[in-house]
């Protein structure tokens, strides 16, 4: 998805002139935040369009995402939180030492760096468990036609950020992919599927 480029360009943009106008009121920030929002679902929206999803399909995907997301947070929450929390004290005091030159100890970096490794492998393993459960849930919602179709936008989006060189992967690993990539890691999916809903919605009525 081409737009994609776009995005971070314009982010760079307006989030560089914002840091150049400290004075700038909170409200031009948000401002500039819900801009960049729209574009964001706009980039999204190129994918989950076509698959022309029910009301009550999207009621469905939402309820599995929220339900997913929750039990993600609370895992990565307790991961991130505790580990830190253990070496608090002798992180202070390492500070402390380096602020009058000391070096810092080797060991110390160390157990820094395999702190960092157990917390990536534990939120990779919280990603792989989130997306089992909301693919499943998926599957349960969609017809065979919507997932195809998902996996088809998921490998030809692939394939264009891969520069156009052709990608192999089975229909589930594509759908998968489409999974991760639309309904997981984009933070704002819940509030856009239910503007899609509402935008069914007023159609219908307008008909």
């Amino acid at each position: 998805m081409k737009v994609r480029w776009s995005v971070t360009v314009l982010a760079v943009v307006l989030l560089g002139c914002l840091g150049c106008r400290g004075a700038w009121a909170q409200d031009a920030q948000r401002e500039t935040g819900a801009i960049l929002d729209a574009v964001n679902d706009i980039d999204k929206l190129r994918v989950i369009m076509p698959l022309k999803l029910s009301g009550s399909q999207i009621d469905k995907i939402v309820e599995a995402i929220v339900k997913g997301r929750a039990a993600f947070n609370k895992e990565i929450e307790q991961a991130a939180t505790q580990p830190p929390a253990r070496m608090a004290d002798e992180i202070r005091r390492v500070k402390a030492s380096a602020l009058t030159g000391a070096p810092i100890p080797k060991d110390f970096d160390d157990r820094i760096k395999k702190m960092q490794d157990a917390f990536l492998e534990k939120r990779k393993s919280a990603e792989n468990t989130a997306l089992k459960s909301l693919s499943d849930a998926a599957r349960a919602v969609l017809t065979p036609a919507q997932i195809k179709s998902a996996a088809d936008s998921a490998k030809s989006a692939a394939e264009e950020l891969a520069g156009g060189s052709p990608l192999k992967g089975t229909e589930a690993q594509w759908f998968n992919y489409y999974v991760l990539n639309v309904l997981i890691r984009y933070d704002r999916i819940d509030v856009l599927l239910a503007e899609v809903k509402a935008a069914g919605a007023k159609e219908t009525v307008s008909k």
